[in-house]
C-alpha cells in the first residue's frame, strides 16, 4: 500500500479518536494544591479513559467558580469546601462529590509592610480585601473573627478580584487586611508587600471537588472515570521523585517552601465525603449568616 494511504488511515483513526474523548471543562486556582491535575493531563493519564480535560485557572477564586460551575461553564471544580457549601445552600446547581484535600488550609492574615497594624486582635474593625463575595477570603474572615467572638459586617469588605488586585488594595490603603493561603502570598511577604501577622487553619478538609448538576445527569460514568484517574495520581503524588522541583517550577516558589509545604498537605485518593463535616460546615455558615437557609444534606453532596 502507497505510503500516503497508510498516512490516510492513520489520521482518519486519529479523528475518530479525537472525537470519541470526552471533554471535560474543569477550573481550579493556580496553586500548588492543583498540580496533580496538571501532572496526570501532561501525562496522558485521563486519556487511558477516553477523558482530556479542558483545565481553567482561577484567580479569582472559588466564589467565580461557582458561578461558572451554576452557569455550565465548568463541569468540575475544585474549590474551598466551605466556600462549596455557601454556594449551594445559597442556590447554587451543583453538588459536592468528594473530598480533594484531607488536609486544612493554612490561611495567612496579611497587611500592607508600611501599616500600622501590628496583630491579628486589631483587624477586626477594619477593610477585608476579598476575591469576591462568597469567596474563602470573605468565609474565613468571618470564621476567624467569630473565635475572638467577633461580628463583621458586610460593608467591611473590599473586593479586590485576585492576590494581585489584593496587593494593589493593601499598597494604596482601600483594604487594610487580607486573608489567602499562606505559601501562594509568600512571595508576596518576601517582596516587602505583605507582612504576615496571623495564620488560621480551617477547621476541616479545605477541598472539594464540586460537579455541576447539568454534568452529573448526563455524564455521570465520564466523572467516575476522571475521578478515579485523579485518585490514582494523588494517592503516589508525594512520593514522585521530581515532586518538589516540578512544583516550585510551575508555581514559582521556593523549593524549600515546597518541601516544607509538602509535610502539611495530604491529597484525598478515595471517592468519599465525611457527611457529618459537611453537616458542620453548614451549620457554621447558616449561623454566622453567610447562607440563607440550612441545605439538606441531599441537596449538598451527590453519590458517586
Amino acid at each position: 500500500m502507497h505510503t500516503l494511504a497508510y498516512v490516510f488511515i492513520f489520521d482518519k483513526f486519529a479523528e475518530i479518536f479525537i472525537r470519541q474523548m470526552h471533554i471535560i471543562k474543569v477550573g481550579g486556582v493556580p496553586e500548588h494544591f492543583n498540580m496533580p491535575w496538571h501532572y496526570a493531563s501532561d501525562n496522558n493519564i485521563f486519556a487511558q479513559r477516553g477523558i482530556k480535560i479542558n483545565w481553567v485557572d482561577y484567580s479569582t477564586g472559588t466564589g467565580a467558580m461557582m458561578q461558572d460551575i451554576d452557569s455550565n461553564k465548568l463541569d468540575l471544580a475544585i474549590v474551598l469546601t466551605e466556600g462549596a457549601v455557601a454556594a449551594i445552600s445559597n442556590g447554587t446547581k451543583a453538588r459536592i462529590v468528594q473530598w480533594y484535600t484531607l488536609s486544612a488550609l493554612n490561611w495567612g492574615i496579611h497587611v500592607a509592610e508600611a501599616s500600622a497594624i501590628k496583630e491579628e486582635k486589631e483587624i477586626f474593625d477594619k477593610k477585608y480585601a476579598v476575591s469576591r463575595m462568597g469567596s474563602g477570603s470573605h468565609l474565613m474572615a468571618h470564621v476567624h473573627a467569630e473565635k475572638f467572638g467577633k461580628t463583621l459586617n458586610e460593608t467591611q469588605f473590599v473586593i479586590a478580584n485576585s492576590l494581585r488586585g489584593a496587593e494593589t488594595t493593601l499598597t494604596d490603603k482601600t483594604a487594610d487586611v487580607f486573608f489567602w493561603e499562606k505559601y501562594t502570598t509568600q512571595p508576596s511577604v518576601d517582596k516587602g508587600i505583605f507582612r504576615r501577622i496571623g495564620e488560621v487553619l480551617t477547621p476541616w478538609p479545605c477541598f472539594v471537588v464540586v460537579a455541576s448538576e447539568n454534568f452529573l445527569k448526563e455524564q455521570k460514568t465520564v466523572m467516575y472515570d476522571a475521578l478515579v484517574m485523579i485518585n490514582q495520581v494523588n494517592k503516589n503524588f508525594k512520593n514522585h521523585p521530581d515532586v518538589v522541583s516540578m512544583i516550585a517550577k510551575k508555581y514559582h516558589l521556593e523549593e524549600d517552601q515546597v518541601a516544607e509545604w509538602l509535610k502539611t498537605v495530604q491529597w484525598n485518593h478515595e471517592l468519599k465525603i465525611n457527611e457529618a463535616v459537611i453537616e458542620n460546615i453548614s451549620s457554621q455558615m447558616f449561623k454566622l449568616g453567610l447562607t440563607k437557609h440550612k441545605k439538606s444534606l441531599e441537596g449538598l453532596i451527590a453519590s458517586v
